[in-house]
């Protein structure tokens, strides 16, 4: 006999309201995007952690490797006066891969007893170097350049942390090849040489010193490390107070491998002789001290009476000489 069925009977199913359903797939649409979001913030947390690592540690390396051995030299541009040769060059290494500048002015007629002096000076120096240090029959002089321009797009200045660095790879890798240039294509001899970094060179200054152990004696003049505190001076009155902490730290991932602190100490036994200002708001005195007390022996510090050099202050600049000369005479 077939069952009969009614209505009304079986399980009961309750059916929720329609704005039930819509406030439950609110929440589970706001729940997915709370965890995508999550992801997505722990995403670029672990990448730039993963850049600070990767480009925070020792840079000896790298430089090394850029530089390689000296390839060719390509003149850019050459004249003279009555007392002096000058080149413009550019350093490439064995690899055909161009890494740096230099300007040279060599005296037609060489002293005997002559030292060749190469710098690392402010940034846009330049030629003006030859005029801030007066030609001398008993000096060679070889000015590193900074290969780096500043972008001018809005989508170069997304890569500048990673150009910075590049530059700063391939200045340290130039100064080694500019040493390679006068020992082989100017024939000088490296024991005679002078390495001299001023305000931003010291960096460059410091690093190649710690490299390169043909070099006798490196002179800072008015720089320094402890590179968090000269980024945040640096950056005083032009970011603000509450952005500033978060600047510093982005600052320092394409240049933490290149604090002079790192590389100061690995001098030693050769001279290290620095000078510092008194009145520098760009390295203050505190800075210089970590520097050198991380610097073995031997090693002297030198004080000026004056603010911080630069290639537009030309008494300075002077003073700064008379200084150094009257030390190496000594």
């Amino acid at each position: 006999m077939e069952k009969q069925v009614f209505p009304g009977d079986g399980p009961k199913v309750r059916r929720r309201p329609a704005r039930s359903d819509a406030r439950g797939r609110l929440r589970r649409l706001a729940r997915r995007a709370a965890l995508a979001v999550a992801g997505t913030g722990l995403a670029v947390v672990a990448l730039l952690g993963g850049c600070a690592l990767a480009l925070s540690g020792d840079a000896t390396g790298e430089v090394l490797a850029l530089r390689g051995t000296l390839g060719q030299v390509r003149t850019a541009a050459e004249w003279s006066d009555d007392e002096s040769r000058f080149r413009h060059v550019e350093l490439f290494n064995h690899r055909g891969e161009a890494v740096t500048e230099a300007l040279l002015r060599r005296p037609l007629r060489l002293a005997a007893d002559h030292r060749v002096l190469v710098t690392y000076t402010g940034a846009g120096t330049g030629a003006r170097i030859f005029e801030l240090i007066p030609a001398r029959d008993d000096l060679v002089l070889l000015a590193v350049q900074y290969p780096f321009e500043r972008p001018r797009g809005r989508l170069e200045r997304l890569g500048t942390v990673f150009e910075v660095r590049r530059a700063a790879l391939r200045t340290a890798a130039g100064g080694l090849l500019a040493v390679d240039y006068l020992e082989r294509d100017e024939a000088l001899d490296p024991a005679r040489i002078l390495l001299l970094g001023a305000s931003v060179g010291s960096v460059f200054a410091t690093l190649q010193g710690a490299l390169d152990e043909r070099i006798p004696r490196v002179l800072i003049v008015h720089g320094g490390g402890d590179l968090p505190t000269l980024l945040r001076v640096s950056m005083e009155g032009h970011v603000p107070d509450w952005l500033l902490p978060v600047t510093v730290r982005l600052a320092r991932i394409p240049t933490d491998s290149f604090d002079p602190v790192r590389y100061v100490g690995r001098i030693a036994p050769r001279e290290l002789v620095v000078v510092a200002a008194r009145d520098d708001r760009r390295f203050p005195p505190a800075c210089v001290e970590a520097f050198y007390a991380r610097a073995g022996e031997p090693k002297r510090l030198l004080w000026t009476e004056t603010g911080h050099v630069g290639n537009s202050k030309a008494d300075i600049v002077a003073v700064v000489l008379e200084q150094i000369t009257a030390y190496l005479d000594g």
